[in-house]
């Protein structure tokens, strides 16, 4: 009311109300302001008095303030007036020398704080920061591989943040762009000259900044504060000197490819006069200008100009863009997925990738599986350390012991990566264990129930079905091992030999808990709404629970945020233990073996396709076919101005992000299962569609690029589209859809 009617700001509501005012502006913005936008209004206020008491104080507060803020306007001119000179900073940037740059390095070493750092150089420490991880870091000596800068050139291309980008590679986001950054000046630094001389002679023209660390670039900076970098190993080249590319046709681009393939990647005169005698035969004898423009073309080519080319086509090969990704789609929405025709779906791209990449590269999009299915959680960090406290740097043992979901190698990698700076452990023993305790202090207990991986939980429950099924024989009268014999600690010997029986029996009760309350909307009062039986997990929910683990690995905050925001995180864990992980980790031929059961889902027998399947059931077969494009198709429904909203937020967009895309379909979610029968009772909803939710008003990213690729696909030109740079055709062409309001499925 004070806000919403009377336009008083939240400072002054959180004075009026004693409180802070970011707890008022939350509370309105998650409390109240959405129960406002679905539809509630609010009951009069009946203590006035207390109103217009609380208005009066508001009054007074916002007098006080322009009284303080008119005497601050004239203490401050009056001041400026009695200054007789002004200093003005002629330089913004930073200048730092080699005996600062060791004094940082020094201090990160010995585990300071960045504050600490900051006051011993009496500078801001986040400059000291920033200037640690963008040139001093170890991480930078270390050279990325040519796959690795292939695909941070494509992200860069395609304006992907560098906090998405550090992540994927594990770094930090500064280090990550300087360590581009140092990458892109030093294939400047080439001069054009010696490069075509290389190749005239033969020499293979490969990116030196693929295996080149930041130890050759130097950054030196001037006493007027202006940075200069110089290259150890080329001359810089000049500002003006400049190389003309040539463009090059997909079928030109294409024989370059087979001729390196061929040939190899050194010879490159030989792949020039192989490329000019094939193409100059194509050319006619006549003497019209246009033949005698394209004869002198290819004789102009250089084989500086081959080896450029194919660099890229190399580039583009690793990492599919935007252009050819949606091309892929369309010819699988065309052809069909489960069908032999890849080889006929890769002719109509581009021609640089094969029938398998093709085919690999849909299952990628279809259901995404992270490469790196969790990074190492808190509760995994604390569990490692405790274990090599004990038995030290015996990998393989703490991998088993951890649960064996991280390989030795993992686990040796994380060591060295956490121990950077840290003293010689042979000579300064001591020393290194309490900088390891320092750390450890750092990360949460790890109490042995939250030592159970998956696999060790799903064992658990598999030893507690055999112990039912043996007592049912034996006609006990108890479902449960007692603790007071050995019952449990055989259940324990058969989950993992060496395991405790109080283990196994606080994880078994663990899991049986109630782990909710699931928050619902704001109608009636109603803060919360409390699930019908513990947990009540619907079939929609188990989907986006795969989905969420698939793409984001365990890191249960993030899961919840994009994909549950209804359920716990220790609701969501606490479900993950109980299911199966073979829908996380579909292969490419167990997703083409599901998917090749049917078209609809009514029509597929999932026993018959769970025996297929070695250590698949039916319940995790049904959950990767309706998450599948074909299901997806067949029950999705668009209305013309949904298809209008989603033409116009995949321009503004670029297509860059399809979960920002989707989040414009306001509307319910399909799987709120404990708040099925409250959405149901919502009469001024329009119910659209025939499946197991009563709404189908939300849409999910894979849902809108798939109606948005059926959309353009009548605009798609004939001809192949080929190009590397950074802009997409198909997003210009898909501008005409912007006035074409009767687009239709």
């Amino acid at each position: 009311m004070l806000h919403q009617e009377h336009k008083i700001g939240w400072r002054t509501i959180g004075q009026l109300l004693d409180l802070p005012h970011t707890t008022c502006y939350t509370r309105f913005v998650v409390t109240i302001k959405s129960a406002l936008d679905n539809g509630w209004t609010p009951p009069p206020i009946q203590d006035v008095q207390r109103l217009n008491e609380l208005l009066e104080k508001a009054r007074w507060l916002a007098k006080e303030k322009l009284v303080a803020a008119k005497i601050a306007r004239s203490t401050a001119t009056a001041t400026a007036a009695t200054k007789a000179t002004v200093t003005t900073k002629t330089s913004k940037r930073a200048v730092w020398d080699a005996a600062a740059d060791q004094l940082i390095k020094d201090m990160v070493q010995e585990a300071h704080s960045w504050p600490a750092i900051g006051a011993a150089l009496q500078r801001p420490y986040a400059s000291c920061y920033s200037r640690y991880y963008s040139a001093l870091d170890p991480v930078l000596q270390e050279p990325w591989s040519a796959d690795t800068v292939a695909c941070v050139e494509a992200w860069v291309r395609q304006g992907v943040c560098w906090r998405k980008i550090a992540k994927d590679l594990g770094i930090r986001p500064v280090t990550c762009k300087a360590k581009w950054v140092a990458l892109r000046r030093s294939e400047v630094a080439v001069p054009s000259s010696t490069s075509a001389a290389a190749l005239s002679d033969g020499g293979d023209r490969s990116d030196s900044s693929e295996n080149m660390d930041l130890a050759t670039v130097s950054h030196q900076w001037t006493e007027s504060g202006t940075e200069t970098t110089t290259t150890t190993t080329q001359p810089a080249v000049s500002k003006n000197s400049s190389t003309k590319w040539i463009a090059f046709s997909k079928e030109e681009s294409t024989a370059i490819f087979n001729l390196v393939s061929k040939h190899g990647s050194e010879n490159w005169t030989l792949i020039l006069s192989d490329f000019q005698a094939r193409f100059l035969l194509q050319c006619s004898t006549t003497k019209s200008r246009s033949q005698r423009r394209m004869r002198q073309r290819l004789l102009d080519i250089t084989a500086q100009d081959l080896s450029h080319q194919y660099s890229r086509i190399v580039r583009t090969k690793y990492h599919w863009t935007f252009d050819e990704e949606t091309m892929l789609i369309q010819q699988v929405l065309r052809h069909g997925a489960e069908t032999d025709q890849w080889g006929l779906i890769a002719s109509q791209l581009t021609g640089i990738h094969t029938p398998e990449e093709c085919r690999t590269r849909w299952k990628q999009l279809d259901i995404p599986v992270a490469q790196n299915l969790s990074k190492w959680s808190r509760i995994e960090e604390s569990t490692f350390w405790i274990l090599w406290q004990e038995f030290g740097s015996d990998f393989d043992r703490i991998s088993k012991l951890s649960g064996g979901e991280r390989s030795p190698e993992e686990c040796q990698r994380y060591f060295k990566a956490k121990t950077v700076g840290f003293p010689d452990p042979d000579k300064d023993k001591s020393t290194f264990r309490n900088r390891v305790e320092k750390l450890q202090a750092t990360l949460p207990v790890a109490r042995q129930k939250y030592m159970f991986t998956k696999e060790r939980s799903l064992r658990l429950q598999k030893a507690m079905q055999l112990f039912k099924r043996h007592t049912t024989n034996a006609r006990t009268s108890s479902p449960v091992p007692s603790s007071s014999w050995g019952s449990w600690s055989w259940v324990a010997n058969i989950v993992q030999r060496g395991l405790s029986a109080t283990a196994c029996m606080d994880h078994w009760y663990y899991l049986r808990r109630d782990m909710d309350p699931i928050y619902g909307p704001v109608e009636k009062g109603q803060t919360f709404v409390t699930p019908t039986t513990p947990n009540s997990w619907s079939h929609e929910e188990l989907k986006l629970l795969d989905q969420g683990v698939r793409e984001l690995g365990h890191v249960w905050s993030e899961i919840q945020d994009r994909f549950l925001p209804w359920r716990s995180t220790r609701s969501i864990r606490q479900r993950w233990l109980l299911i199966s992980n073979k829908s996380v980790r579909v292969t490419e031929d167990e997703y083409y073996t599901i998917i090749s059961a049917g078209e609809k889902t009514e029509q597929i027998d999932y026993d018959v396709l769970a025996s297929k399947l070695p250590g698949w059931n039916r319940s995790p077969c049904r959950r990767v076919f309706e998450t599948s494009y074909k299901h997806i198709l067949a029950t999705t429904v668009w209305l013309p101005e949904d298809d209008q909203l989603l033409v116009e937020k995949v321009l503004e967009t670029k297509g860059r992000d399809w979960n920002v895309i989707a989040k414009h379909f306001k509307g319910a979610q399909t799987a709120r299962a404990p708040l099925y029968e409250e959405i149901s009772k919502r009469t001024d909803l329009i119910r659209v569609g025939n499946v197991d939710t009563p709404m189908r008003t939300h849409k999910t990213a894979w849902q809108c690029r798939l109606r948005w690729c059926q959309l353009v696909d009548p605009l798609m030109p004939k001809e192949w589209i080929w190009s590397f740079g950074g802009a997409s055709r198909i997003l210009r062409l898909s501008k005409q859809l912007l006035n074409d309001t009767s687009t239709s499925t």
